[in-house]
């Protein structure tokens, strides 16, 4: 072989070696709708699709949609996981399906991530598997969540439409703002929630959903801003924690007021109550609320009235079935400005645990002593 023979086939080669080492993620592809997509993949163009989107072949799947948009005419699935792991979606927009992102994973221990993705008209719903939406409140926009089986995290997030998360535990919403939707956490435990404001968008926990935590965060414009679902055993409590709810019709409202506590909150200008506690289960909460303030509750009140016909109007209105074992635990709970009574609980309905701020009703209470 000549040297200029010998030169060529070793160019040749390096430059073959040199292909075979560039990663897969490192491609940008026009791929189209309904495409099956097994290796990494970069969008260069938008997607218009008139069915579904993209569906995913493999596990370890990346796909970038690098700033461009998959738009559905309201059918589909905008990216359809199936059942495969370590799927990560990021960086693009999905609008106009039924479902922006839907998994069913095989595993419950499988991730997938979805960072920096405005959803618009496309819900996200994934069973079992470990999901994570992350970005900032201007790159994560989520419209709707379905999430079952399994832990969610969402943090930085701009939420709207419903939440449900059923069954899935150890989930957390950080640093987001929730506006014009619903949160229903369904026999989730451990959940922790903190740093968000719920605008419009009122949260209910259901019953035996434990040891839940909402800390830090703002709840206002809503009729009942948190719904506090009973828990069966104290070890198991809920905790409600240094959070201001403002502007709601009633700030917190418990139909059976078991195994929750409620503490150094404070409820301003919500229109009928700062809270509603009821309970007619035994075994209330050993602390129940504890060190709350109230300021400027029950101006406008809507006319709700509890289970024994009472007007609510106030800082704290209590209602139980007058059993001792149903009482409801007070403790250092002060306000002021308040229309009504600062503390509304007929005798018998209280475990006074001190310190609480009048003026209480309806008459003299040797229950409650307030100052």
């Amino acid at each position: 072989m000549t040297v200029r023979g010998v030169v060529a086939a070793a160019l040749c080669a390096a430059l073959t070696t040199a292909a075979l080492a560039v990663p897969a993620g490192a491609r940008t592809a026009a791929v189209a709708c309904g495409d099956v997509v097994t290796a990494d993949v970069t969008l260069d163009a938008d997607l218009n699709c008139a069915g579904g989107g993209l569906v995913i072949g493999a596990d370890g799947v990346v796909v970038d949609l690098a700033g461009h948009t998959i738009t559905g005419s309201g059918a589909g699935r905008g990216i359809d996981v199936a059942g495969h792991a370590g799927v990560t979606v990021r960086d693009g927009a999905i609008s106009g399906f039924t479902y922006g992102i839907h998994q069913f994973a095989k595993n419950p221990s499988s991730p997938l991530t979805v960072e920096a993705v405005r959803f618009a008209a496309a819900p996200v719903r994934v069973f079992a598997g470990v999901l994570t939406i992350g970005g900032t409140p201007a790159t994560c926009r989520l419209d709707g969540l379905d999430r079952q089986l399994g832990p969610v995290t969402v943090d930085r997030c701009s939420v709207t439409g419903g939440v449900v998360l059923r069954d899935a535990n150890s989930s957390a919403i950080r640093d987001s703002r929730l506006t014009t939707g619903w949160l229903n956490v369904v026999q989730s435990d451990r959940g922790v929630y903190t740093g968000n404001t719920f605008d419009a968008f009122p949260v209910s926990t259901g019953v035996e959903s434990r040891r839940n935590r909402f800390a830090g965060n703002v709840f206002r414009n809503a009729a009942v801003a948190l719904g506090a679902g009973e828990v069966y055993q104290p070890e198991a409590a809920g905790v409600v924690e240094r959070n201001l709810f403002t502007g709601n019709d009633i700030g917190l409202r418990a139909t059976g007021f078991r195994n929750v506590v409620v503490r150094d909150n404070v409820f301003s200008g919500n229109h009928t109550a700062g809270m509603l506690l009821m309970n007619q289960v035994p075994a209330a909460s050993p602390e129940g609320a504890i060190r709350n303030v109230f300021w400027r509750n029950g101006h406008r009140p809507s006319g709700v009235t509890d289970p024994g016909g009472n007007p609510v109007r106030g800082g704290i209105h209590v209602w139980t079935d007058g059993a001792e074992a149903t009482r409801i635990m007070l403790a250092r709970n002060v306000g002021a400005g308040n229309a009504g009574p600062m503390i509304w609980a007929p005798a018998g309905q209280v475990v006074d645990g001190g310190g609480n701020q009048g003026p209480c009703a309806p008459a003299q209470n040797p229950g409650l002593t307030c100052f």
